[in-house]
């Protein structure tokens, strides 16, 4: 991993815990009630419905037929520890909106989950390609952005077809927000 990059905080101000620390927290949906109680959430609130939503996304299974693997990260150590186990390797770069260029299909993608604490949840999908995009504002203000193109779509669930008005099995492309990685190998 390069030097210098920095996960202490997230976009929306939820701070990655030390491993030991986020290992100690329960993180299952059947300890709800538990979470909540130890991190002083009321249980009717919106953040009790972020924390319920977050727990059912990283319980859920991986999608079918597409070779996803999954995992949802609780600290830095852990995102890293999928990330070199999916990529085969300990010699890796983030390719945040930063990013410069993807070297090729092998990649993982980390997505930041709504929770108390920093908690992403890191896929990797066959088919998938990443590619920094420079985008031109107002008064010629550039910025370089990720897009992740996935080329077998034939197993999504249909709900992203119908939103997107196109066939099932159709490439789909998209721009990562800020706060989502996109992890490669560095060479």
């Amino acid at each position: 991993m390069k030097p210098g990059l920095s996960f202490l905080r997230t976009i929306s101000g939820d701070a990655f815990l030390p491993r030991a620390e986020a290992e100690a927290l329960p993180f299952s949906s059947n300890e709800l009630m538990q979470i909540l109680n130890r991190l002083s959430i009321p249980l009717d609130s919106p953040r009790a419905k972020e924390v319920e939503v977050t727990l059912h996304d990283c319980e859920a299974p991986a999608a079918a037929g597409g070779g996803e693997r999954k995992y949802c990260a609780t600290s830095l150590e852990s995102m890293i520890d999928f990330v070199t186990s999916e990529l085969k390797t300990r010699d890796i770069e983030d390719r945040a909106v930063r990013a410069a260029k993807m070297p090729g299909e092998d990649l993982v993608a980390c997505h930041p989950e709504p929770y108390p604490h920093a908690v992403y949840y890191c896929h990797r999908t066959g088919a998938t390609k990443a590619y920094a995009v420079p985008l031109v504002g107002k008064a010629a203000t550039t910025v370089t952005a990720v897009a992740a193109c996935h080329s077998d779509t034939k197993n999504w669930n249909p709900i992203f077809f119908k939103v997107l008005k196109v066939k099932p099995g159709t490439v789909l492309c998209h721009f990562l927000p800020q706060d989502h990685i996109i992890w490669t190998p560095s060479h």
